[in-house]
């Protein structure tokens, strides 16, 4: 069930990088590719709020062997595992609109009645989706469709995070969304 309050669902990393938890706004990348050698593949993912799922220790070893990295010969830096070049993002769509059915324009899905938006609500009835609380003036209510998640590059954040960071879901509740993952 969701914190009657926010202001406990919500905390301040203070980390220069991205992490597990982290809502960020206004990702819109176009990512394209060949698939065996025949054709060309084109996915631009656009959404106003996602959530980052990737697992907190694989950030931060991917972080530290980075650093570490700046140290090291190019024959180590080859052999390295430890770093990730992309990292699973979840969209986050707003209550309202997804309540009507209207959070992704190009398809058609359903409107959900006032019973069913408090099940949605309570984070227990629909594992599909994971409901969100608002922060006053800076994030609406927001739904996270598991069925919907993109790999994106990692390296899209660094030195560009104030662009797209809002807030990081505290440690308890980001620990829920996972499993619920």
């Amino acid at each position: 069930m969701p914190p009657k309050e926010n202001k406990n669902f919500y905390c301040e990393r203070g980390k220069k990088r991205i992490c597990q938890g982290d809502v960020i706004r206004e990702l819109d990348l176009t990512i394209s590719s060949k698939i065996n050698n025949t054709g060309d593949f084109s996915l631009t993912p656009s959404f106003s709020y996602g959530v980052i799922l990737s697992q907190e220790c694989d950030i931060d070893q991917h972080y530290c062997r980075i650093e570490k990295n700046s140290k090291e010969t190019e024959e180590d830096k080859k052999s390295d595992d430890q770093v990730i070049e992309t990292i699973l993002v979840c969209p986050a769509f707003p209550l309202e609109k997804f309540l009507i059915g209207d959070h992704i324009k190009e398809k058609r899905m359903p409107a959900w009645n006032n019973k069913q938006k408090e099940k949605i609500i309570k984070n227990d009835f629909y594992s599909r989706f994971h409901y969100l609380p608002s922060i006053k003036d800076k994030l609406p209510e927001l739904v996270v469709d598991f069925k919907r998640f993109y790999t994106i590059p990692l390296g899209i954040f660094d030195g560009n995070l104030d662009k797209f960071y809002i807030a990081s879901i505290g440690d308890l509740y980001r620990e829920r969304l996972s499993q619920r993952f």
